[in-house]
């Protein structure tokens, strides 16, 4: 190893051995979400941080020491949980990706440790049949000659054991289970999502699906908050975060990238973001919208709140800190132009974001 390069990894393990104590309060929230075991998640928290500092070699670059944790984090949480439920076969390991989206993965892991709790209820036969056919991928004729059983036999015994399954997961953990899309959730109907409002930061947001039309709503119980998305990106998904989270995506591209000029959806004319009421949608508030007076049709409407929140620095606060409320929106001069004060203040820590936009071309001047 050179002097340069000893001295470059000096001077990360240095920066990480700062950061670590940073990362203790997140870390244990991440780990009370994962097992739902508050007095758990300190001490698995510890442990991330433990196994960390003895794989610090294995860190080259400080800027994603936050998704590394996190990942150590994961694979703490399933080894307690499987600890928990030692009947349990792992099958983490071995689900397919969903997506290469953080929030799709995060979901994934999650979708899995809810899994090992469910087959832990099954009996030893139905559970190691599920497991050896459905994760390890066994083809069926092979599993039938080992069992010394015929394919009809085997294929009526997975059918059973998938009842089983579905059975556990409804009587047992019907919320998560239908947050995460493993049971079917009658369409048009309201249903408990596992996002907090990020409005009042009081209470979960309820999801409802309308297929038919491509429309995905969120509402907040407490506050009234309100999010209507359509669309073909609701149809990609099953459960309410993931989807959020790429319409918020879309959101950000479409109205940051041009200094706050739209296309028209339907006649492709270029659009200014306005602010106020929209002509087009009587009864509404003030909001920022854009219109089309050759085809009298508006183009899409967002919040100043949701604009914020599809921020990427904002995302990553909002990963990090789940349960938040949005701050009084203010308006101020910033060098010369009129802008917007916007942010969001966690609930569970002092932590807060603020973001400043230009009014009138929605450039963001500061994130702090």
């Amino acid at each position: 190893m050179t002097a340069q390069m000893k001295s470059q990894a000096e001077q990360v393990t240095d920066g990480f051995a700062q950061l670590l104590p940073s990362e203790h309060d997140r870390l244990v929230r991440l780990c009370a979400h994962l097992t739902n075991d508050l007095c758990a998640a300190e001490d698995l928290a510890q442990e991330t941080l433990l196994i960390a500092w003895r794989k610090r070699d294995q860190l080259f670059d400080l800027t994603g020491v936050s998704y590394w944790l996190t990942a150590i984090a994961r694979n703490v949480c399933r080894g307690w949980v499987r600890a928990q439920y030692t009947q349990a076969e792992p099958i983490v390991d071995e689900l397919p990706d969903l997506a290469a989206d953080i929030e799709i993965e995060l979901e994934r892991d999650e979708i899995a440790l809810l899994l090992d709790r469910a087959l832990a209820l099954l009996t030893p036969d139905a559970r190691s049949l599920l497991i050896q056919h459905y994760i390890n991928e066994q083809p069926g004729a092979e599993l039938a000659a080992r069992l010394g059983v015929s394919e009809n036999a085997l294929n009526v015994r997975l059918h059973r054991g998938k009842l089983s399954l579905r059975r556990a997961l409804a009587t047992h953990f019907p919320v998560e289970a239908a947050a995460y899309g493993l049971l079917d959730a009658d369409d048009g109907f309201w249903q408990e999502t596992r996002m907090w409002c990020n409005y009042c930061g009081q209470h979960h947001m309820l999801g409802q699906w309308d297929r038919e039309h491509s429309t995905m709503r969120l509402s907040c119980p407490g506050c009234g908050l309100l999010m209507e998305s359509t669309g073909p990106l609701t149809q990609q998904f099953k459960t309410f975060k993931p989807c959020y989270t790429n319409v918020l995506a879309f959101t950000h591209d479409r109205f940051r990238q041009n200094d706050g000029t739209v296309t028209c959806f339907y006649c492709n004319k270029p659009l200014r973001v306005q602010y106020g009421k929209p002509p087009h949608l009587p009864g509404y508030d003030a909001t920022l919208y854009t219109f089309c007076p050759d085809c009298g049709k508006g183009a899409g409407t967002e919040s100043w709140e949701s604009l914020t929140l599809s921020l990427p620095e904002v995302g990553e606060f909002w990963r990090d800190h789940p349960r938040m409320r949005a701050l009084p929106r203010r308006e101020i001069d910033a060098d010369g132009s009129p802008a917007v004060v916007t942010g969001y203040a966690s609930l569970t820590d002092v932590a807060r974001i603020e973001v400043v936009t230009t009014k009138d071309t929605l450039r963001v001047l500061r994130v702090s």
